[in-house]
């Protein structure tokens, strides 16, 4: 798990834990004394393709405690109304358009959402650098 400032998005700027979904059940057995310890820190940025209801359920425990972003690949699950999504798409092709060029999703009924990347922020590396390494197992 790492601790730093959250760069992107709707909670960027807040104090947060950035972590994979296997250390869930680490957090939720330390998280009083991760608040105890880190009392600034209300937000945990967890990475998951494709979580499973148990990731899911887990979350909603930690809701309690943190604003919680879920970062995936697919969404396979019912979104929770507390937890902040963001959908990772990965395509190397939108590094090939223009900064007044648009990109849009659509689905088989063609409801469709688009904007052009003039709209968009842009995230660089070393935003990153400053992100410290929390060994889970030294909390105590």
């Amino acid at each position: 798990m790492k601790i730093g400032t959250e760069v992107e998005g709707k909670h960027k700027g807040l104090p947060s834990f950035f972590m994979d979904e296997s250390e869930l059940d680490a957090v939720i057995e330390k998280t009083d004394k991760l608040l105890s310890k880190y009392q600034k820190v209300r937000h945990l940025y967890v990475t998951s393709d494709n979580p499973s209801n148990e990731v899911i359920d887990k979350l909603s425990i930690l809701e309690k405690f943190f604003y919680i972003t879920l970062e995936v690949k697919e969404i396979n699950f019912d979104v929770p109304t507390n937890i902040h999504i963001v959908l990772n798409v990965t395509s190397t092709d939108i590094w090939k358009l223009k900064e007044t060029d648009s990109f849009k999703f659509h689905n088989k009924h063609n409801d469709v959402l688009s904007t052009s990347l003039e709209s968009l922020y842009s995230t660089l590396p070393e935003e990153f650098l400053n992100d410290k390494t929390i060994d889970l197992d030294t909390i105590v």
